[in-house]
């Protein structure tokens, strides 16, 4: 049986169709940060950059720019599983908080 195995990887390697399991991502995530009244919403581990003025348009921008990335596509030809959640990180700048003990 190894041996089949080994004949097996060894062919899909020389046809160039080898691949490697990856583990699927569950978690799309993002950085928030407020500067000058607005929200701004960093992708970490997706390409996408959007804002609001307030923190509810900002989460819904956020679910409208998820789906717009998704739409059309296999999530897990993007690394992703079927439905991932959207976390979030909202990041104290340094002026908010300094100074406090």
């Amino acid at each position: 049986m190894l041996r089949q195995l080994e004949a097996w990887v060894a062919s899909m390697a020389h046809s160039g169709h080898l691949c490697y399991p990856t583990a699927m991502k569950t978690i799309v995530q993002f950085n928030i940060s407020q500067e000058d009244g607005t929200y701004t919403a960093d992708g970490v581990n997706v390409p996408i950059v959007t804002e609001g003025t307030t923190f509810e348009e900002l989460q819904e921008n956020i679910r409208d720019a998820v789906a717009l990335y998704f739409e059309g596509s296999d999530p897990s030809s993007l690394g992703f599983t079927t439905r991932p959640s959207i976390l979030t990180n909202f990041e104290v700048s340094p002026p908010l908080y300094a100074g406090r003990a």
